[in-house]
């Protein structure tokens, strides 16, 4: 299914521009449109699915740059990238190779941003990057197979300033170097851990002590977390999102407890989970009056009660998604939200 070009600038239009990188790359992985700029002529996308002769030069003052469809991405392209010496921000798919991208890194040494979807990126690459772009603050390494603690480890003793730390099912990583990133990265304002099967309690544990910056927190999947860890966050009091999806030994108490000092909190995931209730939802409700997002999917034990109180208590919350939840009704369903998606009959 293409994309028409007329159809995207009327996307873009829309306040789109400011969506998430991940949203981008989908709309014009699937697009006949072989480049596009936005964001003030400072967002090159770039589809290399076409191979169509483009005189890329007068581009290379863009300081953001998506690459879509980059199976085959010649020399001469990456020539290209390299010349843009004002590149700050980098959105690869899934084909880079390994000297590509720390040549890469060598000529541009100003970036910001790396985001990568691939798995075969190996510690030493990642590790020459890190001590070529030591002014890095966001780091996305979704589903690599290959970095280690050790790589981890020498990534925060190069790249102090990271502020964005994505390791989405990254399996060869444990405790120890997780924890030592956090220890060297004090401005971290974005984890993602999720699925990370070997960073444990001992590792989530260290996370409010070391990170008082942090906003944003993903744990989804995390089946041993417990109260204890979530009641430590207490302490992360800029705490603005949270998913703690598939966390299923959280309980009312550690939601509790945690929105004491959390009153920041503006998004929360608690998909699959059985132990949360609708006392939890509603002292939440009490406390953290700026939430605008709450998902549940699955809560079996959230009914038309919680769902009502929580409409009084948050004003603004404007996106509702519920999915599969059996003790809701259509009563539950009345509440005013801009946004309320419900799946229940799923």
């Amino acid at each position: 299914m293409f994309i028409k070009k007329n159809d995207l600038h009327k996307l873009l239009k829309m306040n789109l521009l400011d969506l998430l990188d991940d949203i981008l790359y989908k709309i014009f992985k699937n697009s006949n449109i072989l480049l596009f700029l936005c964001k003030n002529n400072e967002h090159l996308i770039y589809n290399l699915k076409l191979k169509k002769k483009t005189n890329l030069k007068k581009f290379i003052n863009v300081n953001k740059i998506t690459l879509t469809n980059d199976f085959n991405i010649t020399n001469a392209e990456l020539t290209f990238l390299s010349d843009c010496k004002k590149l700050q921000y980098l959105n690869f798919g899934r084909n880079i190779t390994n000297d590509k991208l720390i040549e890469l890194s060598t000529n541009c040494k100003n970036l910001l941003e790396i985001k990568l979807y691939n798995r075969y990126i190996t510690n030493e690459t990642i590790i020459k990057v890190s001590e070529n772009c030591i002014k890095l603050q966001n780091l996305i390494l979704n589903i690599n197979l290959n970095i280690t603690d050790d790589g981890l480890i020498k990534i925060s003793k190069n790249c102090s300033d990271l502020k964005h730390l994505c390791l989405v099912y990254n399996k060869n990583i444990s405790d120890i170097g997780f924890i030592e990133l956090i220890k060297n990265c004090s401005k971290l304002q974005n984890i993602n851990l999720s699925l990370c099967e070997n960073i444990t309690n001992e590792g989530i544990d260290k996370i409010g002590e070391y990170c008082f910056q942090l906003q944003k927190l993903k744990l989804h999947g995390s089946k041993k977390l417990k109260n204890k860890e979530i009641i430590k966050m207490r302490k992360c009091k800029n705490l603005q999102k949270i998913d703690i999806s598939y966390c299923e030994n959280i309980t009312d108490d550690g939601l509790i407890q945690l929105s004491k000092s959390c009153i920041n909190l503006q998004n929360i995931s608690l998909s699959f989970n059985e132990k949360i209730t609708d006392d939890g939802i509603i002292k939440i409700s009490n406390k953290c009056k700026n939430l605008q997002c709450l998902i549940l999917y699955d809560n079996t034990c959230i009914t038309d009660y919680g769902l009502i109180e929580l409409s009084k208590n948050c004003l603004q919350l404007d996106t509702l998604l519920l999915v599969k939840n059996k003790n809701v009704t259509a009563k539950g369903l009345k509440i005013p939200l801009k946004n309320q998606y419900n799946y229940n009959n799923l």
